[in-house]
């Protein structure tokens, strides 16, 4: 099996991570979405990049790190 290239969305807002994903997804092999995008705008960004059918992989290793919970807060009240 031949490893392939996972892009992490890893932006601000969830509008910018489905245009990068909708402009790279036939050239890579799925995608990463952290806590930002995930706890922010939430299940709809994930929704809208699988529906351009590469893998997404949820990245939210929140607990103990302080910084991450700070910035997942702040983006959750944003929403």
């Amino acid at each position: 099996m031949t490893p392939g290239v996972i892009v992490a969305l890893d932006v601000d807002r969830a509008e910018t991570a489905v245009r990068l994903a909708r402009t790279l997804a036939e050239h890579v092999d799925g995608f990463l979405i952290g806590a930002g995008l995930v706890l922010g705008p939430g299940p709809a960004t994930i929704s809208a990049v699988a529906a351009l059918g590469a893998p997404v992989l949820a990245d939210v290793p929140i607990v103990g790190i302080p910084a991450r919970i700070r910035e997942a807060t702040r983006r959750l009240v944003d929403y």
